[in-house]
């Protein structure tokens, strides 16, 4: 009958991510590298493009990723190509995304986005939690700031993306448990026998963004090893920046990674147009940390008493945002409905997360490099143990999983 709606998926849950998968986000991250580059040199309105651009090249992913994801099998190689290229060229358009190449880089990412819909079409199934990746509406203003100048342009890219991104997110549930409702839908969609709804294999979810994220923290690595390795003369200061911020990415990934890390556990229970933003959120963060570590690395030839505004903010900016994604998760997770003792926790996350990196960015204009980097460390070091503390607090302990300790994803 017309008002039975089934939600299915083609590959299965449990499916793995497939070479082709980890080829495309291997092209998207050399879109994050570029951007990275971009903010070696700092400014208010830089920054500001930083995250239009970001969270563009975010969105254009989420749409072949979940498509990947339910088709499993069925993913079309031709449209993945097209999209990889598309992407490809997206990323050689960043560095002149603000002046010459900024048309370009629109029709790329109209073209990416286009591509991403009509994937989504042929599969026959609409994905209800994260609507962006079937619809068009945020697309509008990108094409109308083909004919706009800056800065009415950016200011239409920041509307396609609250469309895409933040519209989904105060959305309220949309199951596919009412006759009534599901038979208005099936027949406004012409499926008399019924409409089939894409459902999230989260297992393979956990998978790709867990990949997806750990590549960015590759590439953060290596803005700090390619930050020394530009330096003629190696120095004690280097050295000290140079295990302070390394030391600094492991705080920033063992609370993610960890056995009972918060990206298993947000991915097995948010649903998905609340965890692709603080995905986002999280992998622009850490891009940041890693162009600010970069330029922290190179300050280190020359005797600097202080580090430049702009490499402080993004440096200190960037480890601030990581936790906001971090307390927000938890917080989406319940948290605020729990008890007091897990509000407490809740309040203690967020004091830890925000204030350090706060004050260093307000007032730590006076401090070397290598006490920036360090005193960064510090906190991070404190909070990864704080949130592993919180995290056990509210899941009991998993038997650690097959491959490098790490449980497999359960799934919602």
């Amino acid at each position: 009958m017309c008002g039975v709606i089934e939600m299915s998926t083609a590959s299965g849950e449990g499916r793995k991510v497939s070479w082709l998968e980890l080829f495309f986000d291997l092209v998207v991250v050399a879109a994050v590298v570029e951007l990275a580059h971009e903010l070696h040199h700092p400014t208010w309105s830089g920054g500001a493009l930083f995250l239009l651009l970001f969270f563009a090249i975010c969105v254009a992913w989420s749409s072949f990723t979940l498509y990947a994801n339910v088709a499993g099998e069925q993913t079309r190689r031709r449209t993945m190509f097209l999209a990889m290229f598309g992407m490809a060229v997206m990323a050689a358009a960043i560095p002149g995304a603000a002046e010459g190449r900024t048309q370009v880089f629109i029709i790329a990412y109209v073209i990416v986005r286009l591509l991403g819909s009509q994937a989504w079409t042929k599969t026959g199934r609409p994905l209800l939690d994260w609507p962006s990746v079937q619809g068009g509406l945020g697309l509008l203003p990108w094409v109308i700031s083909i004919w706009v100048a800056a800065p009415g342009r950016y200011w239409l890219w920041a509307l396609g993306l609250l469309i895409d991104v933040l519209l989904p997110m105060f959305m309220p549930d949309r199951t596919p448990d009412g006759p009534e409702w599901a038979a208005r839908l099936a027949r406004r969609r012409g499926h008399a026998g019924g409409l089939r709804f894409a459902s999230v294999d989260r297992a393979h979810l956990a998978e790709r963004c867990g990949l997806f994220i750990i590549i960015v923290f590759g590439e953060a690595t290596m803005q700090l090893v390619a930050g020394a390795a530009d330096l003629e003369h190696w120095t004690r200061a280097l050295l000290s920046v140079a295990v302070a911020g390394f030391g600094l990415l492991i705080g920033m990934w063992y609370p993610i990674f960890y056995r009972d890390g918060y990206l298993t556990s947000h991915i097995a229970a948010l649903p998905v147009r609340l965890l692709l933003p603080l995905l986002f959120l999280t992998a622009a963060s850490i891009t940041a940390v890693a162009s600010a570590l970069g330029s922290l690395a190179a300050l280190t030839e020359d005797a600097h008493h202080g580090v430049p505004t702009g490499i402080r903010v993004t440096l200190c900016l960037g480890v601030a945002g990581y936790y906001v994604a971090a307390v927000l998760g938890e917080a989406l997770r319940g948290t605020r409905g729990g008890s007091w003792g897990e509000r407490f926790r809740l309040a203690g996350m967020i004091a830890l997360g925000l204030l350090v990196p706060t004050v260093l960015a307000a007032f730590g204009g006076r401090l070397a490099p290598a006490a920036l980097a360090w005193s960064l460390f510090g906190a991070v070091f404190v909070m990864a143990g704080y949130i592993r503390r919180v995290i056990q607090a509210r899941v009991p302990a998993a038997p650690p999983g097959p491959a490098g300790g790490a449980p497999e994803p359960s799934v919602a």
